[in-house]
């Protein structure tokens, strides 16, 4: 049971290491070699854990040299473009000024439905509202809305737009959190008195952010 958990653990760490060296877009939305890359560690990973007669080092120098292989491949793609057509692919318009282009959905292999579906996931609900819809190499539809679709904006309704920049959680599940409060230059100081002027402590808080131009908002923790 020990040699089981200690070639977990080996494992394991070696597996975040590599999706650390290979970047954090790496866990968020995949290209196909990337996808490809994350099932096969995963796979070399189980091997080791389920059959301990497998020598551990074979699963780590397999997942390194994957690792390897995906940060090669991605810098050679940086520098050649037509590789990283070929890899990745092009992104391909479905639609246009409110009209499907049926002939690219055909060779997406992507029906009505899922068109309708993805563009309902991007709270559109007419296909007559969209100027462009283009279907991203990695699977994610992006959607332009005709100008009169468009929500208002604040110079178009004549007001003015602040910019307090992004609001920083300076405390988070009762704790302070100082490297963020630098991020606004808020010192403990001027903390305690916005504190006070909410009449909270931090504990009671689960989270406290604020802004460059000191805009608060502030979600109180809920008794268990």
């Amino acid at each position: 049971m020990l040699v089981t958990l200690v070639r977990t653990v080996l494992l394991y760490a070696t597996v975040i290491l590599g999706l650390r060296v290979m970047g954090k877009r790496q866990i968020g939305d995949m290209q196909p070699n990337e996808l490809v890359t994350t099932i096969l560690i995963s796979d070399i990973a189980t091997i080791p854990i389920q059959d301990i007669k497998q020598p551990v080092v074979n699963g780590v120098l397999a997942i390194l040299a994957l690792v390897c292989l995906e940060v090669t491949l991605s810098v050679v793609m940086l520098k050649w473009d037509g590789l990283r057509r070929v890899v990745d692919g092009r992104p391909t318009v479905v639609i246009r000024r409110g009209k499907p282009d049926q002939k690219a959905m055909r060779a997406l292999r992507l029906t009505v439905d899922d068109l309708l579906e993805r563009l309902r996931q991007q709270q559109v609900f007419s296909v007559e509202d969209v100027a462009f819809a283009i279907m991203e190499t990695n699977g994610e539809l992006s959607v332009l809305l005709k100008p009169g679709c468009q929500p208002a904006t604040a110079a178009q309704v004549g007001a003015a737009a602040e910019d307090g920049g992004l609001p920083a959680p300076v405390v988070c599940d009762g704790k302070v959190r100082e490297e963020f409060m630098a991020a606004v230059g808020l010192t403990r100081r001027q903390l305690a008195a916005l504190l006070d002027e909410q009449g909270v402590a931090p504990d009671e808080l689960f989270l406290m952010t604020v802004d460059g131009k000191g805009r608060v908002a502030l979600v109180r923790r809920e008794k268990e």
